[in-house]
């Protein structure tokens, strides 16, 4: 996975993508404040990458503007891996619940050929904004990408987040 995640794309803004899910954060501004875990399901060889930050509400707008671009920008692209592995990638919106003031989510797959077998990258990105405030999810790996987890993490991290914000203490 991380060696697709570190491919050279043909088109900036795949370059770019590609960057910010290895990095986990999806908004690209360097955030004022953030917290980031992530959560690793071996037997799967997937990965989840959880991070709530604060950005100016310009750079928190602007990254989500991003986002949003992406389905038409990286509807098709092509990578080339360290190895020179190339790879086939297309970029789809998915659907998210709604959550705080603003959300956007895509899943993007990388099939390539590796020592003769066939493989997958398959991974969601999504993030909601609450005022100049970010959580943001990677999800998933060479077994897939849970939809259900990335929407589920989007929803309940957002809430979360506005209770911390109006000075309440999340439950659980």
């Amino acid at each position: 996975m991380d060696a697709l995640l570190r491919s050279k794309a043909d088109k900036a803004d795949c370059q770019t993508l590609l960057e910010r899910l290895r990095s986990g954060n999806l908004i690209g501004a360097t955030p004022t404040a953030k917290a980031t875990e992530a959560f690793t399901e071996p037997s799967r060889n997937a990965r989840m990458t959880y991070q709530v930050a604060a950005f100016s509400q310009a750079d928190a707008v602007k990254g989500m503007a991003w986002l949003k671009t992406l389905p038409n920008v990286c509807d098709g692209f092509t990578a080339v891996d360290p190895s020179g592995n190339k790879a086939i990638a297309q970029v789809v919106q998915t659907s998210l619940p709604k959550a705080g003031d603003d959300r956007f989510g895509v899943r993007m797959s990388m099939v390539t050929t590796v020592q003769g077998l066939k493989t997958t990258l398959a991974l969601e990105a999504a993030a909601a904004r609450i005022g100049p405030n970010a959580v943001s999810v990677t999800n998933g790996g060479l077994g897939g990408a849970g939809h259900a987890d990335t929407r589920q993490a989007i929803q309940s991290g957002a809430q979360r987040l506005q209770k911390v914000l109006a000075g309440q203490t999340p439950q659980g």
